[in-house]
């Protein structure tokens, strides 16, 4: 279910504070995808309640002041986030000495993009939440602006039943929801958002350029591309006002010059981008092989070229935007498309090719908007990864080429270096690669699996 539920079951004045938390003081109950994430074991009473007790001014203060972060800044690069980011994203920094839910909450695509975890056994806390996640629930980004927008107002609206009219909040939330109706300004807010920073908090002038370049890139590919500008809250105006200078320098040389030639493929389903990407991205990488009838194990790199439309003799003498961790696909007035790629490794640059094409599938054949990969984990990214992964070396195959090898005692047990090597070798990719395509289709361990990339 994609759902976001966020309301005050009963109201209860508890407690010494301002009028404004005083008066909002009652019962949250906060579900998402179902799961009740504010069930918890009371440690005091030792009872299990379905709401927890709190107010609910300073939680829709964050709300909307968080709005338009929450709303479109994805999760970033830097493992594990900034403070900054955190602040913005992560329910606990709501604070004001109550005990929140650990719920995440940050923008992926067209969606909103929740996780949250159960508290743990060892807690010294009051409270004790009994709920989390199982995975990350996806809701269409007007879903959740709804919800928010929901439990925003109902804050205010029992303000005003205990006579608190001129609230912060009040005056807060009246910005806001102008901003939202100026197509311009919302627009100015959502690029600021991207880039990491609060409302008013950006460089006006990175944020301007950047609005010059959506009818060229797409907002959609702004929302992937602006957040590689301001990474970490270290990152001062002038490193993210160079690192747009180098994204332009870098387009005004020549890049690959192609025409994708990608075929119609009516049994690709419709995008549900409310589910995870990687079935999808896998089925529609399996419907590019049937059709093209690629039985061979091996996805030839002059294959990869042709469905771009390249030539793959230039590929060596692309010019790369490595600094920024990107490569785009920039359409020309012609109808034909500049690519610039990151990779000049032969096994990377297959992948990066790949990856272009599962971006031009997830265009439909669109002639506008950039094409854009890079290292974000957004829906769109991890789409690209998943599909390249499956065109370029096909689970089935490795199942095959596995059990051709050592009968059935691989499976789910150790896969030496020297096996994933040669399959790395065989199909033109990375280690990496081969140990995560089997993993995701558990063939082996995670302790086999040496997920993180180097």
């Amino acid at each position: 279910m994609n759902e976001l539920q966020i309301e005050i079951t009963d109201w209860e004045r508890a407690g010494i504070d301002t009028p404004e938390h005083l008066s909002t003081t009652g019962r949250l109950r906060l579900q998402a995808a179902g799961v009740n994430l504010t069930e918890h074991e009371d440690i005091f009473s030792r009872t299990i309640r379905k709401d927890v007790l709190v107010s609910a001014y300073p939680l829709a203060f964050w709300l909307a002041s968080n709005w338009w972060r929450l709303l479109y800044e994805p999760l970033p690069l830097t493992d594990p986030p900034s403070i900054d980011w955190r602040m913005a994203h992560e329910m606990p920094a709501v604070n004001h000495g109550f005990i929140w839910p650990a719920v995440q909450m940050f923008s992926n695509g067209p969606s909103v993009e929740l996780k949250a975890s159960a508290c743990g056994v060892g807690t010294s806390q009051s409270v004790r939440y009994l709920n989390g996640l199982a995975g990350s629930a996806f809701l269409p980004r007007t879903l959740a602006e709804k919800s928010i927008e929901k439990f925003i107002n109902t804050t205010l609206a029992r303000l005003v039943a205990e006579d608190l009219h001129a609230t912060d909040l009040a005056t807060l939330w009246k910005e806001v929801r102008d901003e939202a109706e100026d197509t311009e300004t919302k627009s100015y807010r959502i690029i600021e958002a991207c880039l990491g920073y609060d409302p008013d908090e950006a460089p006006s002038g990175l944020v301007q350029q950047f609005l010059h370049l959506r009818d060229h890139a797409g907002i959609e590919t702004l929302e992937e591309i602006a957040p590689l500008m301001h990474s970490n809250a270290s990152s001062d105006d002038q490193n993210d006002s160079d690192n747009y200078r180098l994204l332009i320098s870098s387009l005004e040389k020549r890049g690959v010059v192609g025409r994708p030639k990608l075929p119609a493929l009516p049994s690709i389903a419709r995008l549900r981008y409310f589910a995870s990407p990687w079935k999808q991205a896998v089925d529609a990488a399996k419907n590019i092989r049937s059709f093209l009838q690629a039985r061979d194990d091996k996805f030839s790199t002059s294959t990869l070229c042709e469905l771009l439309g390249v030539d793959e003799s230039t590929l060596a003498i692309s010019s790369s935007i490595s600094s920024l961790q990107l490569s785009l696909g920039v359409r020309l007035p012609d109808g034909q498309v500049s690519f610039y790629l990151r990779h000049t490794r032969p096994a990377a640059m297959r992948f990066e090719l790949a990856r272009l094409i599962a971006d031009y599938v997830l265009a439909s054949g669109s002639t506008s908007g950039w094409l854009a990969c890079n290292e974000l984990k957004t829906w769109r990214q991890q789409y690209q990864r998943a599909f390249a992964a499956e065109l370029l070396c096909p689970a089935d195959k490795l199942k095959d080429f596995l059990e051709r090898k050592a009968a059935s005692q691989w499976r789910c047990k150790f896969v030496d270096d020297d096996t994933i090597q040669e399959i790395a070798e065989r199909y033109e990719v990375s280690d990496f690669t081969v140990r995560r395509v089997l993993y995701n289709n558990k063939m082996i361990p995670r302790s086999n699996a040496m997920l993180e990339e180097v």
